[in-house]
């Protein structure tokens, strides 16, 4: 967990309640870079929110620039994607 990155998502104007949520999660997960790779479906489960809503409010972060998607893959294909806090 980094306390940097919660810290600063508690500083972000996210846009919607939502939003500000999965931002918050995200970075309670986050390590000292600000980088974690959760699951859409889990935190889907800790935000109490469906994944088709957490998967658009990540669009949304990743469009206002308070997150960096990353594709990740593995030899059976792709899994989850991996997300960095962006701390400017």
């Amino acid at each position: 967990m980094s306390w940097e990155a919660i810290y600063y998502a508690t500083k972000q104007t996210a846009g919607n309640s939502t939003d500000k949520l999965v931002l918050l999660m995200v970075a309670n997960l986050a390590d000292e870079s600000g980088f974690c790779f959760p699951s859409h479906k889990y935190l889907a489960k800790v935000t109490e929110m469906s994944e088709r809503s957490v998967q658009r409010s990540i669009s949304r972060l990743v469009d206002a620039g308070l997150l960096l998607k990353q594709k990740r893959f593995n030899e059976h294909g792709q899994t989850s994607n991996g997300y960095t806090v962006v701390m400017v």
